[in-house]
C-alpha cells in the first residue's frame, strides 16, 4: 500500500460522499507506524488501533454525520 500517499482523507471522503455504505459499515484501513497517524474524516469513528510491527491496522466505522 502507498502509505505516505494522502489519499485516505480524499478516499474516504467520497466513499461516505457516494451514499453506497450501509449504517454500520466497518472500515479497515492499514498505515504506517514510521509515519504520523492518518487523518481518517469526521465521517467515521475509530473503533481501534492495533500496531503489527512497522504496521498499524485501524478500524474503522460510519459515523453519525
Amino acid at each position: 500500500p502507498p502509505y505516505a500517499s494522502g489519499f485516505y482523507t480524499p478516499f474516504l471522503t467520497a466513499l461516505y460522499n457516494a451514499g453506497i455504505l450501509a449504517d454500520d459499515a466497518i472500515i479497515i484501513a492499514e498505515w504506517s507506524r514510521d509515519a504520523d497517524k492518518p487523518d481518517f474524516t469526521p465521517f467515521f469513528d475509530e473503533i481501534k488501533t492495533k500496531a503489527y510491527g512497522r504496521v498499524c491496522v485501524t478500524i474503522l466505522k460510519r459515523g453519525a454525520l
